[in-house]
């Protein structure tokens, strides 16, 4: 399916054949597609090949067995609602591939190499998600606003980019395996990581680690860009007997450890911090306190945070917890356990144990679990505001407030390709093959040239009245851009000043030259065995619109039949698939925009021609009985030899013609008749055939010997006369048979 086949059509349906191997670039691209499934052949899908910017809500993979590839904005910026589970064979999801849905769940698949820039950010992503072994490269903004709550990665990640999972609500102890060998600036920011351990020698940018409730940080073999870890929010229950910073903490990072750790603002009436033996002290019957601490390495400060510290032994503990609007609140958000003793014995409560009430500011009840587990209402997230939750068991109780914070983050995507045409003079930018999208409400207008930054294939920057040269160039937003943006109000009257806009450009612009082709026909003689798509010599013959011409050959990977395969006498019409189009794209060029929908507008042939069947005529004889002819002769047989085998044909009188038929003794000879001929010919297989003439020069002799005679002599007698000797006996006769 090639570029912008159906792009804006107004079809809210489609069913997609199951012999597709290739969906082009823009195919649906702002069509109404609702839903779309893809079957067993499809290999990729293109670059924004079904954004809609809304209407498609449901999509599914399930029959997909053989996609490698979703394209740059593939599904980006639409409704999608639905759980995705991608399929196995899927190796790359390229950048914003699926950016600015709403899907809720997502399986990634063994095998997945490559997740692209801002692949699956701002979508409702919830519980779990692990991340293959076979991944290597998580790109910048991947997943950032999402609602992943549980965070597993693979022992082949290498690279974390940039802002990869800001912005979730990540509850778990993380992991980075020792294969990571790069984290990107705030990869992890604005989360719920309780504790994060690095096994191996990783880079990690500016602030990787911010904005959580870590306290446990073990990147001793790391290599760090200070800061890592700013503005931790954490709580401790405990006892005074353990409030040693080696009780609150465990860090080793940039050389320092938690006994380096300064701390300041302590909050609670008589706490003091003892610096000779870094723990707290404090009055009897103190039942909390909070502090400060800030941690220095060599290179600046690293660490630092917030931390309660919770004395009263309560049953179940509850803290505070920060979200970002359009985030969804679960109870285990605010829960850290619950325990209860029995004598000298300490028995943990699971969360499913306890009921829980969650209440607006006025105190009105807006969602709630009750002891059979039946789960009311729930918790809206589009506003800046807080609500209280409350967890109970029997008699006991904690409560914790839910803060909602405005997400003052908004993506955007920079879309389009145009493609132009080398002349040795500046190609003129066109406009209005590109386009900028950004979220929350913003409308950037169109795009003006100065909006834009064009890039060669070195990252090399090139003044768009300087674009001369055949290449794809990147196309980035520049400063002015990004100047003019800032002054832009949304529809809520905010200032987009006041925003972090995260997201990508799939733009380009391709000068080149475009081609399109001819396949050509071709043929063999049948052999039994070869196939129609393993003739030989197919030719793509290229025409390129410079003028200059190509002769590429062609395997039978590179093509498709429309008729089924065979090693059978016919005509197969062939058309260069998406394997093929990818080898030749790879000889002319990235430069080279190639017209597959034209090439195979005109199929190439295959004719496989039936092979040379030999044929041979038999003699006979009979004996002369004066009334059967020639014609009438018996055994008469026809052999046809086909390949290594035979085939022999029965003669009748009807099917031969003999020359001066009669019933006398002779040599007689015979040729087929048509109705003879046309006896061989439906006995002939289809995938052999009788030299033209060979039928109607075939003569066969058929020969009538003569019968086998008896002769007997007659006594005779006669009176003796004294003269006749009796070899002068007259009227002696005999009998012949």
């Amino acid at each position: 399916m090639g570029f912008q086949a159906f792009a804006f059509s107004s079809a809210a349906a489609i069913n997609l054949p199951d012999s597709l191997e290739q969906i082009g670039d823009q195919a649906f691209y702002g069509g109404h597609l609702i839903q779309v499934a893809f079957g067993p052949n499809l290999q990729t899908i293109g670059d924004l090949a079904f954004t809609e910017f809304g209407p498609l809500q449901n999509v599914d993979f399930s029959r997909a067995t053989a996609l490698e590839s979703i394209g740059d904005s593939a599904f980006a910026y639409n409704t999608i609602n639905n759980a995705i589970v991608l399929p196995p064979n899927l190796k790359i999801i390229k950048n914003a591939a699926f950016v600015g849905n709403k899907i809720p769940a997502l399986t990634l698949n063994d095998g997945l190499q490559t997740i692209g820039d801002s692949a699956f950010g701002y979508n409702k992503i919830q519980n779990g998600l692990a991340v293959p072994d076979s991944v290597t490269a998580i790109g910048k903004y991947a997943f950032v606003y999402n609602s992943i709550s549980n965070l597993t990665l693979g022992t082949g990640l290498q690279t974390i980019g940039q802002e990869a999972f800001e912005a979730n609500i990540i509850l778990n102890a993380l992991n980075i395996p020792a294969s990571v060998t790069a984290i990107g600036a705030k990869a992890f920011n604005a989360n719920l990581i309780p504790e994060v351990a690095i096994a191996g020698t990783p880079t990690i940018d500016q602030e990787a680690f911010s904005n959580n409730r870590i306290t446990v940080l073990h990147a001793a073999t790391a290599v760090p860009t200070t800061p890592d870890a700013l503005n931790q929010n954490a709580d401790a229950y405990t006892d005074s007997a353990h409030v040693s910073l080696r009780d609150l903490f465990s860090v080793a990072i940039s050389g320092v450890s938690q006994d380096q750790i300064v701390v300041s603002n302590i909050q609670g009436t008589g706490v003091a911090f003892n610096t000779a033996t870094k723990s707290f002290t404090m009055p009897a019957g103190t039942e909390q306190f909070s502090f400060n601490w800030s941690l220095k390495a060599a290179d600046g400060t690293t660490y630092t945070g917030l931390y309660k510290v919770h004395l009263n032994d309560p049953v179940i503990h509850a803290h505070d917890i920060n979200l970002f609007t359009g985030q969804v609140w679960k109870p285990e958000l605010n829960f850290g356990g619950a325990v209860k003793k029995n004598g000298t014995e300490i028995i943990e409560i699971p969360l499913s144990d306890l009921t829980w009430t969650v209440t607006d500011q006025n105190g009105a009840v807006i969602a709630s679990k009750d002891r059979d587990g039946v789960v009311t209402g729930s918790v809206p997230s589009d506003q800046v505001t807080w609500y209280t939750v409350t967890y109970a068991y029997g008699a006991e109780s904690g409560s914790a407030k839910i803060f909602y914070n405005q997400r003052l983050a908004a993506s955007y995507s920079v879309t389009g390709t145009q493609t132009a045409t080398a002349t040795g003079q500046p190609i003129t930018v066109d406009l209005t093959a590109f386009s900028l999208s950004l979220g929350d409400g913003f409308n950037a207008g169109a795009l003006q040239l100065s909006d834009l930054n064009f890039f060669d294939a070195s990252g090399n920057q090139i003044a768009a009245d300087a674009l001369t040269k055949t290449g794809v160039y990147r196309v980035e937003l520049s400063k002015a851009a990004w100047a003019r943006i800032a002054e832009l109000t949304n529809d809520a009257g905010e200032s987009a000043a006041n925003y972090n806009f995260t997201g990508t450009s799939t733009a380009q612009l391709i000068i080149g030259r475009t081609a399109t082709g001819q396949l050509n026909n071709s043929g063999f003689t049948y052999d039994g065995t070869t196939l129609a798509s393993q003739a030989p010599k197919l030719v793509l013959n290229v025409t390129l619109s410079d003028g200059s011409q190509q002769a590429i050959d062609l395997t039978s990977t590179d093509i498709s039949l429309v008729e089924a395969d065979s090693p059978d006498v016919g005509t197969y019409r062939y058309l260069l698939n998406g394997s093929g189009l990818t080898r030749i794209q790879a000889i002319l060029g990235d430069e080279v925009t190639i017209d597959q929908t034209d090439i195979n507008t005109h199929p190439g042939v295959i004719t496989i021609t039936p092979a040379t069947a030999t044929a041979t005529v038999n003699g006979t004889q009979f004996v002369y009985d004066g009334k059967t002819t020639a014609s009438q002769a018996s055994g008469l047989q026809l052999t046809l030899t086909v390949g290594s085998g035979t085939t022999v044909v029965d003669l009748s009188s009807t099917d031969i013609v003999v020359g001066s038929d009669s019933v006398n003794v002779g040599d007689y000879q015979y040729q087929l008749s048509q109705s003879g001929v046309a006896k061989v010919e439906q006995a002939l297989n289809a995938n052999y055939q009788l030299p033209s003439d060979l039928l109607g020069s075939l003569t066969g002799t058929i020969t009538i010997a003569p019968a086998q005679g008896t002769a007997e002599l007659r006594d005779d007698s006669f009176i003796y006369d004294g003269q006749t000797k009796a070899s002068q006996a007259q009227g002696l006769t005999g009998d012949v048979t």
